[in-house]
């Protein structure tokens, strides 16, 4: 498996793998990059006490480990990478360990080869219509 084919794994979603494989002039489109973190303890999901449970207990003595690899870096070491890659950021998203970013596929296929970027998602907006409640 050659470098590039290994940081397109990066990308989960089909249309924007092939987004970013493209060779042709396009518009930019918004991503969402993820900061790549730490791994999760594999005890975590080791939840269930009892096989009646309704929701999965978990040990209150297992901590999720939420930090970034030793080599990596914080959500602001994300960002400031970017921006030194010329690419403005429209949103950063801290609950999620999450930058907004309109890219090019050139400036995608950059981004990706990034340690410090996770995952590479589409970034779509969800509409739901409300019924008016009388």
């Amino acid at each position: 498996m050659t470098d590039s084919e290994e940081m397109l794994k990066k990308i989960p979603d089909g249309e924007l793998r092939k987004f970013a494989e493209s060779s042709i002039l396009q518009s930019a489109q918004r991503v969402i990059v993820e900061l790549a973190t730490g791994p999760i303890d594999e005890n975590l999901f080791e939840s269930l006490t009892r096989k009646g449970d309704r929701l999965p207990q978990i040990k209150p003595n297992v901590k999720r480990i939420n930090k970034p690899n030793p080599g990596h870096g914080t959500l602001r070491d994300l960002e400031t990478q970017i921006k030194k890659r010329g690419i403005e950021i429209a949103t950063v998203i801290p609950i999620a360990d999450a930058i907004s970013v309109d890219v090019t596929p050139t400036q995608l296929r950059d981004i990706i080869s990034s340690p410090l970027v996770g995952v590479v998602r589409p970034n779509r907006t969800h509409k739901i219509k409300l019924r008016k409640i009388r």
